[in-house]
């Protein structure tokens, strides 16, 4: 091909291109034909990270703390216990270990098995690239990040990639490698192992046994996402949305369960839930204002959806006081209501 006859470095760059563009091609060509909208909320994600843009669903993302961008605090701990120093120092070993493969290319002794390292390490350092830039963007995301940080950080003891410095300078760093990270990894252990603690939560227990004993095992649920999956793993009734807020169907119903934190009518959200087919809904009054930063109460985020209705009555405050017809109040604790929906 003549992209070989280029310089390595421009054969390089557009050997990548063409990767990305065929990748992100082939994805959007794939999604298009297969009707695909799981993952059509990530563009819009990205757009309310960095503009003014947000809606519903991107709201209730960008408002919880797990997916706000990396806090200064993580980078601090990932320092403390070297893993982020020992990771940027094995990634500058891989850079000098591909400039030197470069400029060594046409040499006699090199080996087969010298491109293959040299392309393990170069994935395992891009790979790493990639997540730290979702991490950063959502701190959330630091589960892909933090083992790939390891398997680098592995990398600074590896004799092939360390294979610059003699025996006696990579002993050295093995050993301070070893005794660095020791230092903070041996308190931090000793703190996980010293935590006692119990799970306590009575209304939920309350709230389950109501539902086991007091519905039929084909009722259908409807309410917070966290509180239906617990209702389904429990009790296994039947839940309208769930946890899996990627899924577009899930996004959809969630956003029409969630009205009864809206200021809509009664009857309106009444209606629509009836339509879904929910028997019963789970009003948890907490939900009602708690906001982690302002802007992020659920009946904010329905304001900017509905602004037409700013001026009504918060519909899950209303419940707590008065239940409006055509609901019907049938279990009520300091944390839970269930209305009846048909």
């Amino acid at each position: 091909m003549f992209i070989h006859k280029l310089p390595w470095l421009l054969a390089t760059v557009m050997e990548t291109l063409a990767v990305l563009a065929g990748t992100v091609g082939i994805k959007l060509l794939v999604a298009t034909l297969l009707n695909i909208r799981d993952d059509s909320h990530i563009a819009a994600l990205l757009l309310a990270k960095f503009t003014s843009y947000q809606d519903f669903h991107t709201q209730l993302y960008t408002c919880a703390a797990e997916f706000d961008f990396m806090s200064i605090e993580t980078l601090q701990n990932l320092t403390v216990t070297f893993l982020l120093p020992f990771s940027l120092f094995a990634i500058c070993s891989v850079i000098i270990k591909v400039i030197k493969t470069v400029l060594c290319s046409s040499s006699p002794d090199k080996s087969d098995d010298d491109d293959d390292d040299i392309a393990m390490c170069c994935y395992h350092v891009l790979q790493c690239s990639a997540f730290a830039v979702m991490a950063v963007l959502i701190m959330r995301l630091k589960l892909f990040l933090t083992p790939q940080l390891a398997l680098l950080a592995s990398l600074s003891v590896s004799r092939k990639v360390m294979s610059f410095l003699n025996h006696r300078q990579w002993l050295l760093v093995v050993m301070t490698t070893l005794c660095m990270s020791s230092i903070v990894g041996v308190r931090n252990i000793s703190q996980q192992l010293n935590i006692l603690g119990e799970f306590n939560a009575f209304e939920q227990e309350q709230l389950v046994t109501w539902v086991n004993n007091s519905t039929p095992e084909d009722a259908v649920f409807g309410g917070a996402m966290p509180t239906m999956a617990t209702i389904k793993l429990t009790t296994n009734r039947p839940v309208v949305n769930h946890p899996h807020y990627e899924d577009a169907g899930i996004r959809e119903r969630t956003k029409k369960v969630y009205q009864i934190y809206s200021r809509r009518p009664a009857a309106a959200v009444h209606q629509t839930l009836k339509e879904m087919g929910v028997n019963y809904v789970i009003v948890e009054p907490s939900w009602c204002t708690r906001q982690y930063r302002p802007g992020c109460a659920l009946y904010e985020m329905w304001d900017y959806e509905e602004p037409e209705n700013k001026g009504n009555a918060i519909l899950c405050e209303t419940m707590s006081h008065r239940v409006p017809k055509p609901f019907q109040q049938v279990f009520n604790n300091e944390m839970y209501q269930v209305l009846k929906v048909n």
